[in-house]
């Protein structure tokens, strides 16, 4: 069995599951170049998994320059060639590179599986994606099978095609990888790192971790954090990431004269290490596998809603973190203080790894691909 993956770029986040798939089946991920300035970017090389890079056209939109046309012309050429037996598609946000390819299926009598979140609530769709919808609509509807991001995902593609075919492929990282990652750390280890950051040994970190973009609203987070530190608490607030809100979120951090708090940059190697010396991860904006990160490092999350939809899937309100629709300050101030009080941060970081373990995980991916395919 032959599997080609197509992929806009190969993300970092994705390397772990290929590689699993790969070891089942003869697999090769069709790729292209990473966009500069932007998300779409691919993971340092070498893959442990068979691979096609392929020359890309992209073109971004004036008002929005996260949103990206993309096009691989040689796509189908190099499908051609190598002749699989079922193709695994992106979903929309390739979507140009999904319309040749299902010609190609179709001429070819290829099985196509379409993967994808479907809808983010409350997401403004771009004029790009509403002319794409028909034909969006009409290849998920002829697809041999789907693989949807989390439930909510599901429901929405149950609008559009035969519920049957629909399959919750939980939108995991590979936690066997993290795991393996986070036993690496000592205890020195960590304690070296809290000294680093100047972290005392009875403060609580808070920890988000993902990229600086409007949408994230961490204006909410410095908001909340400032007000439990003027009360007294000892608490640490700790920023990995970057984008292009970076310089407004670092400017108003010191507009309200924020204190405790580290904008650490972009980290990828050894970011397990950060997640393991913080107590409650905070995600006041949108997001997903930042959570799921945190849920496999044994934190607490406080997620608003909604992020993705995958937090509703991963999120167990009041057991091992809180969903707080459309988070604003006051809401948020008032679960972080339930949280921080007697410690629950502690019980709710324990269930956390029970629905890891359970249900949120790289074996329940694996296990749902090989029923579908």
């Amino acid at each position: 069995m032959k599997i080609a993956i197509v992929q806009r770029v190969i993300f970092h986040y994705r390397t772990g599951l290929f590689h699993e798939i790969s070891k089942i089946w003869t697999t090769r991920v069709f790729h292209g170049d990473s966009v500069s300035g932007s998300k779409v970017v691919n993971a340092q090389p070498p893959y442990p998994f068979d691979t096609h890079k392929l020359f890309t056209y992209c073109k971004r939109a004036k008002n929005n320059p996260q949103q990206i046309l993309f096009f691989n012309p040689g796509l189908v050429p190099a499908l051609w060639r190598w002749n699989p037996d079922i193709l695994l598609l992106e979903g929309s946000n390739n979507m140009l590179n999904n319309i040749v390819v299902y010609l190609y299926c179709r001429l070819l009598k290829k099985k196509y599986i379409w993967w994808g979140i479907g809808t983010v609530p409350g997401r403004k769709e771009s004029i790009y994606r509403k002319i794409l919808t028909p034909f969006r609509r009409h290849i998920i509807k002829k697809s041999d099978a789907i693989l949807a991001y989390c439930t909510l995902s599901a429901e929405y593609f149950a609008k559009i095609t035969n519920r049957k075919k629909i399959h919750v492929f939980p939108n995991s990282l590979n936690n066997v990888e993290i795991e393996h990652d986070i036993a690496q750390y000592t205890a020195e280890d960590k304690e070296s790192l809290r000294a680093e950051l100047g972290l005392e040994p009875d403060c609580v970190t808070l920890l988000y971790v993902g990229a600086l973009e409007p949408n994230k609203r961490l204006e909410v987070l410095f908001d909340v954090f400032n007000t439990l530190h003027s009360k007294g608490l000892k608490i640490k607030l700790l920023i990995i990431g970057s984008g292009s809100a970076e310089e407004r979120f670092r400017t108003y951090a010191e507009k309200i004269e924020l204190q405790d708090c580290l904008f650490l940059g972009k980290i990828l190697t050894k970011v397990n290490l950060y997640f393991q010396i913080a107590d409650i991860f905070v995600l006041p904006g949108r997001g997903g596998l930042a959570v799921n990160q945190a849920l496999i490092n044994g934190l607490p999350v406080v997620c608003n809603t909604p992020a993705d939809g995958t937090e509703l899937d991963m999120i167990s309100h009041g057991k091992n973190g809180y969903l707080l629709e459309d988070m604003n300050a006051e809401v948020l101030q008032e679960h972080l203080e339930k949280m921080l009080s007697k410690q629950k941060y502690l019980e709710m970081g324990r269930e956390s790894r029970k629905i890891v373990e359970q249900r949120y995980n790289i074996n329940e991916m694996i296990r749902v691909l090989e029923n579908v395919v």
